[in-house]
């Protein structure tokens, strides 16, 4: 592991490490309100900061809630806290934009998925440089 990568991994270790102790709610709720304060910091377009506006009402209308009343408030905010299901809908006509949906995965998968995907290809050794 190169000293770049080493770090990164100890960072995301450490980031880890502090929400020992934290209910799994609590350490979530933390981690909504780091990604939005990132998220202001990088929003540099009309629409990036619209998007960040609209996502910081909904967590301000949710945030306290129970883990039983959060199931209400997203019937009245008109979501479903349904998380089996991982389809997104298409953007509307007109929005279409420089955004895409992204799955969350680990560097370990995405170097599992680049691997199969060159294999499909049939060119094992390329390394993508």
């Amino acid at each position: 592991m190169h000293g770049d990568e080493l770090q990164r991994e100890q960072d995301k270790w450490d980031a880890w490490d502090s929400q020992r102790g934290l209910s799994r709610t609590e350490a979530k709720r933390r981690y909504i309100e780091a990604l939005i304060e990132t998220m202001h910091k990088y929003a540099t377009t009309p629409d990036a900061a619209e998007l960040v506006a609209e996502l910081e009402f909904v967590w301000n209308q949710i945030k306290n809630n129970s883990p039983s009343s959060s199931n209400e408030s997203a019937k009245q905010l008109g979501m479903s806290m349904d998380t089996s299901s991982k389809r997104f809908s298409q953007p509307m006509a007109g929005t279409d934009g420089p955004m895409k949906v992204l799955s969350p995965m680990s560097e370990e998968d995405e170097a599992e998925l680049d691997y199969q995907r060159r294999m499909a290809a049939g060119d094992p050794d390329d390394d993508g440089e």
